[in-house]
């Protein structure tokens, strides 16, 4: 019985490892990305964090263009199967602008467009969130997906020996 209750315990331990607690809390902000281009240059964000295939709508101060062929300010997205959605946007005039995108469910994730000077050079016009935080809980679900079945392995061998000895 007790082996049956360890088993269950470290299970259920493994799934809430496995599960970013911090993306189930009220007021959780995905983090969004920071693009730098040159002037009259366009960028592409890369924002994550929200529902797959959930409306988003992302907003953008006057200077920024978040259409290729027309200067609005604002556009609707759907988000793909992983959460995901992208949007260019285009600004001529240097500085740092906010975009900020807004989920149908209420999360929003804000990014940052840095447009240099004309002789400033750059070398990244995309930019992706950090995705390393999701494999590191991975990685702990999975060794203590395996602590679990090396104790349940030992009660097994120990019940039986003690079988066996009877």
């Amino acid at each position: 019985m007790r082996s049956k209750l360890l088993a269950v315990v470290l299970i259920s331990g493994a799934a809430v490892a496995a599960t970013p607690l911090q993306a189930h809390a009220v007021g959780y902000t995905p983090q969004g990305p920071s693009v730098e281009v040159s002037a009259s240059g366009s960028g592409l964000l890369s924002f994550s964090g929200f529902q797959p295939n959930e409306r988003t709508t992302a907003s953008a101060p006057n200077a920024v263009a978040l259409a290729a062929l027309h200067a609005v300010t604002s556009m609707t997205r759907t988000t793909d199967d992983a959460g995901r959605v992208e949007y260019a946007a285009t600004a001529t005039i240097p500085g740092s602008y906010t975009i900020t995108v807004t989920s149908q469910s209420g999360t929003v994730s804000v990014g940052t467009l840095t447009v240099l000077p004309a002789d400033a050079a750059t070398g990244s016009t995309t930019a992706q969130p950090e995705r390393g935080a999701p494999l590191v809980w991975a990685g702990v679900a999975g060794v203590l997906v395996i602590a679990t079945l090396a104790v349940v392995l030992v009660l097994r061998r120990r019940r039986l020996r003690t079988q066996q000895s009877n």
